[in-house]
């Protein structure tokens, strides 16, 4: 997946409380180029570029790079 989402930006959004595991990552959907995240108040769809072989997941946003870069690239 290729995308410019910082850490910074993917944690303002994610679920902090360990009673919702599910929102305290972002859910990648590659087949339809989304990075959706939610923290119960707001949700936010990303358009990304899926890589070859990625799967549907949710994704940590600790993953996330610190800075923005052209660049970024995830493994999923």
């Amino acid at each position: 997946m290729k995308t410019n989402i910082t850490k910074k930006q993917a944690n303002a959004l994610t679920k902090k409380d360990d009673r919702y595991s599910a929102l305290q990552g972002l859910f990648y959907e590659p087949k339809k180029n989304r990075l959706t995240v939610t923290n119960s108040h707001v949700l936010l769809c990303y358009n990304v570029t899926p890589d070859e072989n990625d799967s549907t997941g949710i994704v940590p946003s600790e993953l996330f790079k610190s800075k923005i870069s052209d660049h970024c690239t995830y493994l999923i």
